[in-house]
């Protein structure tokens, strides 16, 4: 269930908090594994791995307050884990390129047009005026895909033997149903303060840069590796926080993939039942985790008696 924006971002701050304070080095791995993962896209074949890796980063330091690097690659090696990610992230990528392209030939297209239109009128800015639907639609298409396709690695690093179509159903169905708002604000406030904070320092290091003073200059250097060395301490705190406070969002809307895939089947459980859809989502989740342990329990007792 939904705890609200306000929740996950106390959460998510306190665990980074814990995790900088506790584990010095925590910064280095935060750095080292981020730009390992940034290299990982260019052979495309490590990618899903360290996808999955991040994510049981921020599972380690969510239920630990630190985070072991030795531990996070664990069962990447597996082929139906490993082939499903990357085939997962592959039609991933080409629904969004294909969406891209689309709606940028769209508005290429409506600047062409208006262009013309233009000169026939003498109305030149018709030319950037037309396009503007499509440049609208498409900013909003990058960040709807990005909000549908979230839970969808955490649905994969929870169950490696799930199929991709279950996955995607249940990424886009969790989405739909709940916690789409306040995933988008997580990640509008982090990327808010880290473009203000780099807008600022890079304002204030030009500005005292392009003095003729020579004075000035040296201030304005050393305000670069001031603002530099303020930046590489904070980010790793803010990017934990971030990441943590979307694993306990996702956790705590993620539906049954099998369920998902029956939109029907739900909400005929649902009036059947007469709750609220988060009153059905907790009570599903504690049936799993009830039906889990009977099953456990069963395979004990059938081990213990042979």
């Amino acid at each position: 269930m939904n705890k609200g924006l306000k929740a996950y971002l106390k959460l998510g701050m306190q665990t980074s908090k814990r995790v900088i304070k506790e584990r010095k080095v925590s910064r280095f791995k935060f750095y080292f594994l981020w730009f390992a993962t940034l290299f990982s896209y260019i052979f495309v074949l490590p990618s899903p791995s360290f996808i999955q890796a991040n994510i049981r980063m921020d599972k380690q330091n969510a239920e630990m307050g630190t985070y072991d690097l030795t531990k996070i690659f664990v069962d990447t090696d597996s082929p139906k884990s490993f082939w499903t990610s990357l085939m997962a992230l592959l039609i991933k990528t080409v629904l969004f390129i294909s969406g891209v392209l689309l709606l940028g030939l769209l508005a290429f297209l409506l600047f062409y047009l208006g262009s013309l239109i233009g000169q026939v009128t003498g109305v030149p800015m018709l030319a950037f005026l037309l396009p503007v639907p499509a440049a609208i639609g498409l900013i909003i298409f990058i960040f709807g895909f990005r909000l549908v396709f979230m839970p969808l690695f955490y649905y994969l690093n929870n169950d490696s033997s799930l199929s991709i179509t279950k996955a995607f159903n249940a990424s886009v169905r969790t989405m739909r149903e709940q916690g789409k708002r306040t995933m988008f604000f997580l990640d509008f406030i982090h990327l808010l303060i880290n473009v203000a904070y780099l807008g600022i320092a890079g304002f204030v290091s030009y500005y005292l840069l392009g003095q003729d003073v020579d004075s000035l200059k040296i201030i304005g250097v050393l305000a670069i590796v001031l603002f530099l060395v303020i930046y590489i301490l904070f980010a790793s705190r803010l990017g934990i926080a971030h990441r943590v406070a979307k694993l306990k969002l996702l956790e705590d809307i993620m539906i049954d993939p099998n369920l998902a895939e029956n939109p029907q089947l739900v909400k005929e459980k649902m009036i059947k039942q007469g709750l609220s859809k988060d009153e059905f989502l907790v009570k599903l989740f504690d049936k799993n985790q009830e039906e889990a342990l009977e099953a456990d329990k069963e395979e004990k007792e059938n081990e213990n008696s042979k």
